[in-house]
């Protein structure tokens, strides 16, 4: 090995894990949470199986073993879950789907005659590494919007998860940070270091 390859590897930091996503906004988020207890990453893009499945924490799952046994190192999987209690639960896990298929009057129409237009994301995180696996889970309770504001995916532009009612969109596109007492990222470190100590 030459000595400016060695002295490039000393300089930068190690990976404690290899985050499987392509998603700029997840990975941002992770950065800004375990950057501040001296935890970092590595990114991964893999295409993972889809598995058909009302059931969220299995899909996070079995998504983590799959990533594990193709990569054979330790890896952390970032999934979500979005429940609209007004409509018994939906969609679920299918958010993406619902992305794809309904525009953001589609998702407001369904709403409409409600009074309850809460809509709850529960983020599931799952870390495998040699000695198992790991699920760590977060609610955050937000509200489906009259008004679509923002650019993205329908969703993100007619929901909030901010007291002051900004929607996913623009915070995003703002970088406002959603979850101040989200506290998933921090769970995670916490239990990692003291697994690893």
């Amino acid at each position: 090995m030459s000595k400016e390859r060695m002295q490039k590897e000393e300089s930068e930091p190690k990976s404690n894990f290899t985050f499987i996503t392509t998603n700029k906004e997840k990975i941002e988020s992770a950065r800004r949470h375990l950057n501040k207890v001296g935890l970092s990453f590595a990114t991964q893009s893999l295409d993972l199986t889809e598995v058909q499945s009302d059931d969220a924490e299995n899909i996070a799952v079995l998504k983590a073993e799959e990533a594990y046994q193709r990569t054979h190192v330790p890896i952390i999987i970032s999934d979500h879950n979005w429940q609209i209690p007004a409509l018994g639960g939906f969609p679920g896990p299918y958010m993406k789907f619902i992305n794809q298929w309904l525009s953001t009057q589609d998702i407001q129409n369904l709403i409409k005659p409600y009074q309850d237009r809460t809509i709850v994301k529960t983020e599931i995180l799952c870390y495998r590494d040699q000695k198992g696996l790991q699920v760590f889970k977060c609610d955050m309770r937000g509200v489906i919007l009259d008004e679509a504001r923002g650019e993205g995916l329908p969703v993100m532009r007619v929901v909030s998860l901010m007291p002051d009612g900004k929607t996913v969109a623009e915070c995003i596109s703002e970088g406002i940070d959603m979850s101040p007492d989200y506290t998933i990222w921090e769970d995670f470190a916490a239990w990692y270091k003291t697994a690893n100590s």
